[in-house]
């Protein structure tokens, strides 16, 4: 990716959008690696030749700036999250009148910023408004919903609605089944939502929860 990155910048230059796009896709890389210090860098770096080369109302921009506000948040940067996301907001709502992907996306980030600064309605409100939006765009394709709806689940924990939450996360469950969630990442959505059950009591749920967890780590062995 690097290399990609190099050729783009001796082809079209420093300041080419083409090169915007090399540096996300390096960011990508560094953010599932754990690197996310290093993938808000470089979606800074690519915001700023966006700003140059598309102008301010480009939704690819728009797109750069819901990156920029997922890594932020992951890194306690929450004005700086709540100022990308603001400014994309417009952007999109624009660009895409109807139900569309990244307005959805953009829905999600508020929910992450919103949930991660203690803003639970706030949050819930923005989870329920993209989950109808992707079940709107995509119909039966769950591939999306895993994460949105333990979003979700969090939300209404921390609204002490911990019985909506369980009902939340099982269903959440069930999509990443449907969706073929790797072994490892399902097991530790499995250990938690037997915590959330034994927290109400429900310990032959959580024993049952817990062992499907285990099963899933032997596999992965």
């Amino acid at each position: 990716m690097n290399r990609a990155l190099q050729i783009d910048r001796e082809v079209f230059g420093e300041r080419h959008h083409y090169v915007a796009s090399s540096l996300q896709n390096l960011a990508a890389l560094k953010h599932e690696s754990g690197a996310v210090v290093e993938s808000a860098r470089l979606l800074e770096d690519a915001e700023s030749i966006e700003i140059e080369a598309l102008g301010e109302d480009h939704p690819h921009l728009a797109q750069t700036r819901i990156r920029l506000a997922n890594s932020y948040t992951e890194l306690g940067r929450y004005e700086d999250a709540d100022a990308a996301l603001t400014a994309a907001l417009p952007v999109l709502e624009q660009a895409y009148p109807g139900d569309h992907l990244h307005v959805a996306e953009l829905s999600t980030e508020f929910g992450d910023l919103y949930l991660a600064t203690g803003r639970a309605d706030a949050a819930l409100e923005q989870f329920d408004a993209a989950l109808a939006m992707y079940r709107r765009l995509f119909e039966d394709d769950v591939s999306r919903l895993p994460a949105l709806a333990f979003a979700r689940a969090e939300a209404l924990d921390a609204l002490a609605r911990t019985e909506q939450a369980a009902v939340q996360f099982r269903e959440g469950l069930a999509y990443a089944e449907e969706a073929g969630y790797a072994s490892l990442a399902l097991a530790e959505r499995y250990e938690q939502y037997a915590r959330l059950l034994s927290r109400l009591d429900r310990n032959g749920d959580a024993a049952r929860a817990k062992a499907r967890a285990a099963g899933l780590l032997a596999a992965a062995d």
